[in-house]
C-alpha cells in the first residue's frame, strides 16, 4: 500500500536474476521493455506514455514522483523483440497492482 503524494517505484519482476544482470545486453539484442496500465480487468491495450517528470521509466522500473490517486491500477511489463521498428512478438509479461490510499493528515 502506498499513500497518495509519496514517491514509489514499481520494478519489473522479469528482470530479476539472470536477465536482470544482463539488462544492457538484452537491450543491445533488440529486446525492449514496455509498460501498460489496465483500464479494466485484464485489458492492457495502450502502452504508457511517460512524460519524464512525474512518471518516468528508468531501466526496469516505473517511478511515480509523486503518486496521484488516479495512478491506482494494474500495471504490466512486457518484453518485446523489435525488428526494423516492428514489434514482432511478446516474449514475457508480468503484472503488478499498485493500490493507493488517501491519508488525512491533521493540522495542529
Amino acid at each position: 500500500q502506498v499513500l497518495v503524494g509519496e514517491p514509489v517505484r514499481i520494478k519489473c519482476a522479469l528482470f530479476y536474476g539472470y536477465i536482470r544482470a544482463n539488462y544492457s545486453l538484452a537491450q543491445s539484442a533488440g529486446l525492449s521493455l514496455m509498460w501498460y496500465k489496465s483500464s479494466g480487468p485484464g485489458d492492457f491495450e495502450e502502452p504508457i506514455a511517460f512524460d519524464g517528470s512525474r512518471m518516468s521509466k528508468e531501466e526496469d522500473s516505473i517511478w511515480f514522483r509523486p503518486t496521484l490517486l488516479q495512478d491506482s491500477g494494474l500495471y504490466a511489463c512486457v518484453i518485446r523483440y523489435s525488428f526494423n521498428s516492428i514489434t514482432a512478438e511478446t516474449i514475457k509479461s508480468y503484472a503488478a497492482f499498485l493500490y493507493l490510499s488517501f491519508a488525512a493528515i491533521p493540522f495542529t
